[in-house]
This record gives structure tokens, sequence and C-alpha cells, in this order.
């Protein structure tokens, strides 16, 4: 059996938690289907990361750009179905909540969560409709569907009225790598960051919820004499203004450390030295 893995959604430093669970999955399958078993259609982007190089697997460049979304879009409909015909792949798995809405062999899509519903307003109206209306077709014509929590599954369920029997629950996994860890003095170093300090992982996009966050740290810092730093890792999009201006205005600028994204290296040892970590996502 030939699987194809539909990964024209991935930005490599970018998209996440997507991402991870995309790394950890091919790494997975890897080890139990051999070379020819495996089948990977990438972007550009992917491509330029050299994320799966080291790896033997097949695989397919696209030569679009993911963050050119109706490109994406376009050459995932109607090109991308052409090539799964072509190479002849018996399962097309699209990571990436959204599959070729026509495609010539069974098809599974992972819907992650249903953000375009319940943050819909941080983002423009017209990429929400898109989105619905891939996500729905999506989640109508393939397959099977695998998600990764129950609370995902059952809005599928109700929003999308899919039958229950259609959709799995994997929940994402972790990486057991206690040996992947770097001295913190060369970490402390590059970002400036001082111990104590409090660790938040996740991107600086308006649903994460970092702005109580630096918020609730002044409190801290203010009515409990917080000696510490705050350190956020993750994705800073182009739109990170009120953030930064937080920060500013509250003249916390020497005590909250933003560091962009950061390396499964770096991730490890920066929760291995955190005080506490915390997660203040909204969705």
């Amino acid at each position: 059996m030939k699987i194809g893995l539909n990964l024209l959604y991935l930005r490599p430093g970018i998209v996440g938690g997507t991402e991870a669970y995309a790394t950890g999955l091919i790494y997975e399958l890897k080890k139990r289907l051999n070379s020819e078993s495996l089948w990977l259609f990438i972007n550009k982007e992917t491509k330029e990361a050299r994320l799966f190089t080291n790896l033997d697997i097949k695989t397919i460049v696209c030569p679009i750009p993911a963050k050119l979304r109706f490109i994406r879009y376009f050459y995932e409909q109607f090109i991308l179905p052409l090539q799964i015909k072509t190479k002849k792949i018996d399962l097309l798995h699209s990571l990436g909540y959204i599959q070729p809405i026509f495609v010539s062999c069974k098809s599974v899509v992972t819907i992650h969560d249903l953000n375009y519903m319940n943050i819909g307003e941080y983002m423009s109206p017209l990429r929400r409709n898109i989105l619905k209306y891939f996500i729905t077709r999506s989640a109508r014509r393939s397959d099977h569907i695998i998600t990764v929590s129950n609370f995902s599954k059952n809005q599928i369920v109700k929003t999308l009225n899919i039958p229950p029997n259609k959709i799995s629950v994997t929940y994402n996994s972790i990486k057991r790598r206690p040996d992947l860890t770097l001295e913190f003095d060369i970490l402390a170093k590059e970002y400036n960051i001082k111990k104590p300090y409090i660790f938040a992982l996740g991107s600086l996009s308006p649903h994460k919820n970092m702005e109580r966050l630096v918020e609730a740290f002044l409190i801290l810092k203010k009515g409990r004499k917080f000696k510490g730093q705050l350190v956020i890792a993750g994705h800073i999009p182009k739109m990170k203004d009120n953030v930064d201006s937080l920060i500013r205005i509250m003249g916390l600028k020497n005590d909250i450390v933003t560091t962009g994204y950061v390396s499964d290296l770096h991730i490890s040892t920066l929760y291995k030295n955190a005080e506490i970590f915390v997660f203040p996502s909204l969705y």
C-alpha cells in the first residue's frame, strides 16, 4: 500500500503545533513502513527548511509556497489529485485541516480544531469563509477524520453534521527526549534570559492570550514582588503590536523576553530551567 501525506499547509517555524504533529507522525510511520510505502507531498518552504531530508522517504516537491494561500488552495484542489493518481497512491492523509475535495483514492483528514468558528474575530471575513468552505467539504468528502481531543470531535459532529463513528480521536504525543538539552548559559546569553523565569510556549497571536499573561505578570511583579522574568517562546506574527505595546507601556521591556520560534533543543532547555510553565491560550 502507498500512503501519501499532504503537507502543503506546512510552514516550518510558523504553524507551531501542527508542525510537531506532522513531524512526529512521519518519524513514527517511517519506523513501520518501507521506503516505497510512504510518500510526502511538500511545498517550497518545507524543502528549503530541509525538514525531512535525513529520512529515506519518497518526496514530491510541489512548486508552491504555503504562505500564498490562494495558490496553495488551487494547487491542493486541482493539481495534487493528479499527482496522487499518477503516483498510484492508495491512501491520502491530509494533515492540515483541508484535503482535495475530489481525489481518486481513500482519504483521511486531520482536523485539529474548529478555530475559525471559535476565534473567527481574529481572522479576516474572507479567510474565515474560505476555511469554513474547505474544512466542511473536506470533512464530508473524506473517508475518515482524525482529531486530537473529544472536545474537537464533539464540535465537528455538531457543527459540521458528521457522524461520530467517522471520527477518531488520537491525542497529541510528547517527545520523550530527556537527553535533548543545552547548557543553560548558552541559551541565556543568546536571548538575554536570567533565572528565575516563568516560561510560556505559544505564538503572539491574539487567541494565545499573551496580552493577559503580560498583565498577570505585572501583578506578580508589583503585588508579589517576583524578581524574575517572563519568557515567551513561539512564532511572532507581523501583527504583534498589541503585545509589544503592552510590554512597553507597562515598563516591562527588561523583564519579558520574546524569543520568536525556537528549536526543540532550545524548548527542552527552557522547560527544564523554568520555575514554572504557564499556558494561557483561550483556544
